[in-house]
């Protein structure tokens, strides 16, 4: 494993047969190259990003069907809810949580799906962390519980759920029960299907 020099990272030489000579002569190798600790970093967080999206064919492809299933129903639910308006209640329908709860909802399972690692770095394990950021993503689960290995795809899973579950239920409630409940209560509704499998998941396998 790279070895800590000052303000750089020393990456061991191995040779043909695949036997790290430096670790195992204890000394460094001739030829070795030094490499800078942002660039170890790097690469390191590299081999741990496509080691995460190891994905075969057949899970995208079911993946992709489902993601389609829920957006061509949240989309069917959402054309009803809009054209069932009228004119002056439209623009109230389409800023309401059928439509951008659906939507950030949509992005959540998107995101769950496709793009999410569901292989954390090490230190997770080591170290009592609660927040995950991925690119734009960020999920901070404050004192409720840590994030490691052991419970993290168990949450990615739970994600795919919740998100898909409350990309539908949003614009359903808003059909059956519009005139009872305020928008309000059907955006926090959409959001604790959302968030409640994903806190489960992780106290379960925490």
């Amino acid at each position: 494993m790279p070895v800590a020099d000052g303000g750089r990272r020393r990456v061991p030489h191995v040779d043909g047969d695949g036997v790290a000579t430096e670790v195992m002569s204890c000394a460094e190798a001739p030829g070795e190259k030094s490499v800078e600790r942002a660039e170890a970093d790097r690469l390191i967080a590299t081999s741990l990003g496509l080691s995460g999206t190891a994905l075969t064919g057949r899970q995208r492809a079911l993946r992709a069907a489902a993601f389609l299933l829920v957006v061509a129903a949240w989309g069917a639910l959402t054309a009803r809810i809009v054209f069932s308006r009228d004119i002056d209640l439209l623009l109230q329908a389409l800023s309401g949580p059928a439509v951008t709860g659906g939507l950030l909802m949509l992005v959540g399972l998107a995101y769950f799906s496709f793009f999410c690692l569901e292989a954390l770095p090490g230190y997770y394990d080591e170290n009592h962390i609660s927040f995950v950021a991925q690119g734009p993503f960020r999920l901070n689960l404050g004192c409720l519980m840590r994030v490691h290995n052991g419970n993290w795809p168990a949450i990615c899973r739970a994600g795919r759920w919740g998100a898909g579950v409350a990309a539908i239920l949003m614009p359903a409630l808003e059909l059956a029960l519009g005139d009872v409940l305020p928008g309000a209560t059907i955006g926090l509704l959409g959001c604790a299907v959302f968030f409640a499998p994903i806190l489960v998941a992780g106290k379960v396998n925490e």
